[in-house]
């Protein structure tokens, strides 16, 4: 299980160091890898609640199926 509180803070840290035309694009790597690695479904609504970017990406790639994809017995062959 992840920590969201220790995600949010690290994403504040690296918000410092990211331009702001990459934020987007480095939300979305991070928050991508998350769900990949199987974050839990609380989790992943907590991830909605770090702000607008997070909470804009996380709806559109559970929308898309980006987690319930690699439940499917097709996708581990």
């Amino acid at each position: 299980m992840i920590d969201v509180d220790t995600v949010e803070y690290c994403w504040n840290i690296l918000q410092q160091y990211i331009k702001k035309t990459d934020e987007p694009h480095a939300a979305e790597h991070l928050i991508v890898e998350l769900l990949d690695n199987g974050l839990a479904d609380e989790d992943i609504e907590q991830l909605r609640s770090i702000n607008s970017l997070f909470s804009s990406i996380v709806g559109d790639n559970v929308d898309l199926g980006v987690v319930d994809m690699y439940d499917n017995e097709e996708w581990e062959e």
